[in-house]
């Protein structure tokens, strides 16, 4: 009788000896080391939270960058009332006028139970700026003239009802009272 042999001989290899296991278990592995390390970063340099005393120097940084830009351009702007309407003229270094200037009228302290007026004053066929004065309680009110884009800023006060004439100047750089 005639047996037959079994020419190949298998190699038996223990599993860490093979290229594809490790190929198998490290992509995975690697995976879940780099999610442990996104979460740890995540939890040992958590964010604060910005306090409403973080925003409110944030707001005075902004307005004092827009004082000193108007004190840079060298802006100024005539204020006149006549017969219910606001004229105002801008003067300054500016390569273009705006389009329009926003005008907010304001209690003279936050603390105060008037609210806050906004005019949009758009131009005027004079070259100046225009807008119908709103009927105001009479009492003093700080003046925040700007152009749509705020990039800068011109600040007063004057006491309503409003009549006659202001000027409104750029602050100078060194002037402390630069807020809002």
């Amino acid at each position: 009788m005639v047996t037959e042999m079994n020419t190949s001989i298998e190699k038996k290899t223990v599993w860490w000896r093979e290229p594809m296991a490790w190929l198998v278990f490290t992509l995975p592995m690697v995976a879940v080391i780099g999610a442990l390390t996104t979460v740890w970063i995540a939890y040992t340099n958590v964010d604060p939270a910005v306090s409403d005393r973080d925003s409110k120097d944030i707001e005075v940084t902004q307005a004092n960058d827009m004082d000193k830009r108007a004190h840079f351009l060298s802006l100024a702007a005539n204020l006149t009332v006549a017969d219910g309407t606001l004229s105002v003229n801008l003067k300054g270094k500016l390569n273009k006028m705006p389009h329009h200037l926003l005008l907010k009228l304001a209690p003279p302290t936050s603390s105060s139970a008037i609210s806050d007026i906004m005019l949009l004053l758009l131009p005027g066929q004079t070259g100046g700026y225009s807008a119908t004065l709103p009927s105001i309680p009479a009492g003093e009110r700080r003046l925040i003239l700007e152009p749509e884009d705020r990039t800068w800023r011109l600040t007063g006060r004057w006491q309503a009802p409003f009549s006659g004439a202001l000027r409104l100047v750029a602050k100078s750089i060194s002037d402390s009272s630069m807020l809002p």
